[in-house]
């Protein structure tokens, strides 16, 4: 999905910035659609490489962070976005309006389609959790990331790494037991033989 939406929005055009800059803030960071489309100017550091999300479903402010190619896609971004003095929102849309949620999910399903996936924010944001867990993360640091207030929430994505942890033992497991048997079967042989 990541390279189809490169490919697509590789023109250096606004429109094209503009959906790399906010899907990048999804994919990479795991936050909700609401809290893309609230995120204000002094919320993001790019520089610095975080993302202060407020008001968050726990109430809570959280940090997350930003990945190279994230920070990149927001940088170029910024570099083009629109200077629209009646809000601070910010992703600003090509004539200086605030996105809509609505306008996101059909963007981002378009983006999809040219992936051959069907694909919403949360099945982004689910990703991207799995993902993390699946390369160590602790549960708890997930938890902070995501924004859930309840560690059980979060355990949805260590029960899918125990699916993943027990994929891998078994294919791993595989190649450990294949020189064993030949090892096994030769040795074997050769007793069969000496008999």
């Amino acid at each position: 999905m990541e390279a189809v939406v490169l490919e697509h929005t590789k023109r250096p055009d606004y429109a094209s910035c503009f959906d790399r800059a906010w899907f990048f803030t999804l994919a990479h960071t795991g936050i909700r659609i609401s809290e893309l489309l609230d995120l204000r100017l002094e919320d993001v550091n790019v520089e610095a490489g975080y993302i202060t999300v407020r008001g968050t479903k726990s109430d809570r402010d959280r940090i997350v962070y930003m990945t190279m190619q994230m920070q990149d896609a927001l940088d170029f971004y910024l570099e083009q976005r629109i200077d629209v003095s009646e809000t601070d929102h910010f992703f600003v849309r090509e004539r200086g309006q605030s996105p809509t949620s609505r306008t996101m999910l059909r963007r981002l399903r378009q983006l999809g389609q040219l992936a051959g996936v069907d694909v919403t924010p949360h099945k982004l944001r689910h990703t991207l959790a799995t993902r993390l867990t699946n390369r160590g993360m602790p549960i708890e640091s997930l938890q902070k990331l995501m924004g859930h207030r309840h560690i059980h929430t979060t355990q949805i994505y260590a029960h899918v790494y125990n699916e993943t942890v027990h994929a891998q033992f078994i294919d791993a497991m595989a190649n450990v037991a294949k020189p064993l048997q030949s090892k096994m079967g030769r040795s074997l042989r050769q007793s069969m033989q000496l008999e």
